[in-house]
């Protein structure tokens, strides 16, 4: 399984950055997650870290195969669960994709087809 690190960053120094299109940084003031559109200054808010989990995954050939990925913890409700694919606006759990433990599929759903490898999937819990 691929892990993806958000570089680190303080509010100071996002604040004058234009991050680029799919450019994460985790605001360590704020532990929040922030994403580039290539005009924003700063970035956008995308997650918190304060509560709950969030998994920044880089999806692999096997997980597309698959149609799944297997979350590192297994959500307290599964309707809880935001998956937001790099780029994209988040996705409508039993719509876009389901979850049964700690298993995310979209195989036969909104996402069939859409998500590709290496693509920066964000899951939040």
């Amino acid at each position: 399984m691929a892990k993806f690190k958000a570089p680190r960053i303080t509010t100071a120094q996002r604040d004058g950055l234009v991050l680029e299109v799919s450019e994460l940084v985790c605001d360590t003031d704020q532990n929040r997650f922030y994403a580039g559109d290539g005009i924003t200054s700063g970035g956008y808010p995308i997650a918190q870290g304060l509560s709950g989990n969030l998994e920044v995954r880089l999806l692999t050939q096997e997980e597309i195969d698959e149609k799944r990925i297997i979350l590192n913890n297994v959500p307290s409700n599964p309707m809880s669960v935001i998956l937001t694919p790099e780029g994209g606006p988040p996705q409508r759990n039993t719509i876009d994709f389901e979850v049964v433990g700690s298993n995310v599929s979209w195989d036969n759903l909104g996402l069939d087809s859409f998500l590709e490898v290496n693509e920066v999937l964000l899951v939040q819990y």
